[in-house]
């Protein structure tokens, strides 16, 4: 590449976007072939006819040096096109409303470095400097919080409907366009006396949109925290993993994969990797055992029932990406791990939990499993800790039942069944498999009766497994 340019300033003051008055530096740049104009890429433009890329002027512009667009207030940087972006969205001199303009009508505009001070003297409720903040469901409210965390500044989002009885809150961080500036937040929501709580899956600070909202069911949570008479919101912020900041990045960034060795262990028939039992055709082609019913694609013979022992052992030694790595997975590991994660990893396609005890068809991916249960299967969903069996040992029939928990912000499985004159009871995690790893539950029999007898157990968390084999581990 050529050497960068500093252009004099009478020259490059010429250089101007026709819409917004700042350098033509910011890519793409559009001729408005109606109107004589430029565009710059910090504005949006109607794609027409009369829009054109001016690819020309881009080329050459790559090269020049610019200064800041907040160079008027103070900012006495100079990039080339393809870092000053980066730098614009960034810049301690940008230029900002006050974040609770929309409900306090509050004109004050400034940089990020004031505005820290103007909230703690005008608007020092709104200001949030211990994470936490009261949730209030007496009267309907609507406001922008400020929050400071590794100096970075995060807009909390908080409206609380009384009438509907609903709680809605986002986390926006508002200097976001460096990849290394990305943080996710979680809310927890806690009893007055902290005996209680329940913390909501974790969302990303890139906008206040409604993906990234956290929305509560005021009846709901009062019922989890033990109808407390105060509730307070924590908010959680922790620095986004590069699995969640990029779902795109080429395979080979993954993990130290092999890739051309990997290749050679690629099933010809469904061009997956070859993990768990590997099978040959009568002309000594390998396939995978999904491919196993199936012809050999290579030279039509059918598959026999011999394994490929060497090839077997060859791949243990390798550490496999997950088939839904192209969807956003980036796990790694042995064959015999893989196929474990794979049944029930989180890119994947899930089917309903309770499918097998209902009919329900649903299929998606697991980010959407819980708003469907609460959608479809509520009525299933546990809203206590106590579950009512009318047991009588001698006329009691076979039976198999299960339902649904929430807890934590994760769904589990709690699939009972008596059979023979024997109570089963399983608890799974309804996600990938090693979200369970660290998980226990405890039931606590109790007899009703005038014995008043109890028997108490506790086992680990088990893997979503089909409803068959369920009780065979």
């Amino acid at each position: 590449m050529a050497s960068e340019l500093l252009m004099p300033n009478d020259v490059i003051d010429k250089l101007t976007c026709t819409s917004c008055k700042n350098y033509l530096a910011i890519f793409p740049i559009y001729l408005m072939g109606t109107e004589n104009a430029a565009v710059c890429g910090r504005c949006q433009v109607v794609k027409d006819d009369y829009i054109i890329r001016d690819e020309a002027f881009e080329s050459l512009a790559q090269y020049l040096v610019f200064p800041c667009a907040n160079a008027n207030n103070g900012c006495k940087e100079n990039y080339c096109p393809a870092d000053l972006r980066l730098h614009e969205s960034t810049c301690e001199y940008r230029q900002f409303d006050c974040p609770s303009k929309h409900y306090s009508k509050c004109e004050w505009q400034g940089s990020s470095k004031t505005l820290a001070d103007h909230f703690e003297k005008d608007h020092p409720a709104q200001f949030i400097k211990d994470f936490k903040f009261e949730v209030n469901f007496s009267s309907s409210q609507k406001e922008n919080m400020l929050l400071v965390y590794e100096n970075t500044f995060f807009i909390v989002n908080k409206e609380i409907d009384s009438r509907k009885n609903f709680f809605w809150c986002s986390v926006k961080n508002i200097l976001v366009d460096d990849e290394s500036n990305k943080y996710n937040y979680r809310l927890i929501l806690e009893s007055g006396n902290r005996n209680y709580s329940h913390k909501f899956p974790e969302k990303n600070t890139t906008s206040l949109s409604d993906e990234n909202l956290t929305k509560v069911d005021a009846s709901l949570l009062q019922e989890r925290l033990g109808e407390p008479e105060t509730i307070i919101a924590r908010i959680e912020i922790q620095k986004a993993s590069t699995a969640n900041v990029s779902i795109n990045k080429p395979e080979a960034e993954d993990k130290e994969v092999n890739l051309e060795l990997l290749r050679e262990l690629e099933c010809p028939n469904c061009k997956e990797y070859m993990v768990g039992d590997i099978y040959q055709c009568h002309k000594g082609h390998s396939v995978c055992d999904n491919c196993r019913s199936k012809n050999c694609i290579v030279c039509s013979e059918p598959i026999q029932d011999t394994k490929n022992y060497s090839l077997q052992k060859f791949a243990n030694f390798f550490d496999f990406p997950c088939k839904y790595r192209k969807t956003g997975c980036k796990f790694t590991g042995k064959n015999t791990e893989i196929k474990t994660h794979e049944k029930y990893c989180k890119f994947g396609p899930y089917n309903c939990p309770l499918a097998g005890f209902v009919e329900c068809a649903w299929k998606d991916n697991v980010a959407e499993i819980i708003s469907h249960a609460e959608k479809v299967h509520n009525d299933m969903i546990l809203k206590s800790d106590r579950i009512n069996i009318d047991w009588k040992k001698d006329s009691m029939p076979n039976t198999k039942k299960c339902s649904l928990i929430l807890f934590s912000g994760s769904l589990f499985r709690l699939i009972f069944k008596y059979e023979n004159d024997k109570m089963y009871w399983c608890v799974q995690c309804v996600g990938p498999a090693e979200n369970c790893k660290d998980l226990k539950y405890e039931i606590d029999f109790i007899d009703n009766s005038d014995d008043n007898l109890r028997h108490f157990l506790r086992h680990k968390v088990m893997p979503l497994a089909p409803v068959d084999e369920s009780f065979q581990l």
